[in-house]
């Protein structure tokens, strides 16, 4: 199976935490972002190494570079009809994607972004586990 293809992101609860913050690159909403600490910006979190592996959140807007985004990172968003209820959902290697786990390769660290409660549900529960897949 190849990466998720997530062509639009809403939080399902009105009571949503999402946080406010810069971009390093251009982030679209369902990306998958990480803090850059040399820059204090967001920028598109990816598996293939473990600086780019620590998962903030998942973008819920979109930015240009240096622009402003929200992300949240602990809500239930719906992604469309794109998920099989019960999967687990990881980080890809391809940076901002998300991916089943059978996608990884032994070289990617393996950052669980949440679990599908339905085929269009994904409860973000993060768990930057900082292991290499063996």
């Amino acid at each position: 199976m190849a990466d998720y293809t997530i062509s639009s992101i809403e939080v399902a609860s009105s009571r949503s935490r999402a946080t406010n913050v810069q971009a390093k690159v251009a982030i679209s909403a369902g990306e998958a972002v990480y803090l850059d600490s040399a820059t204090g910006k967001y920028d598109l979190a990816d598996a293939s190494a473990a600086s780019t592996a620590t998962v903030a959140g998942l973008a819920v807007t979109s930015a240009d570079a240096d622009g402003y985004f929200l992300y949240v990172a602990s809500e239930l968003v719906d992604l469309g009809a794109i998920l099989t209820a019960g999967d687990f959902v990881y980080l890809s290697a391809t940076p901002g994607k998300l991916c089943p786990f059978s996608d990884l390769v032994s070289t990617n660290v393996v950052t669980q972004i949440g679990h599908a409660t339905t085929t269009e549900n994904l409860k973000i529960n993060l768990i930057n586990t900082e292991v290499v897949k063996a």
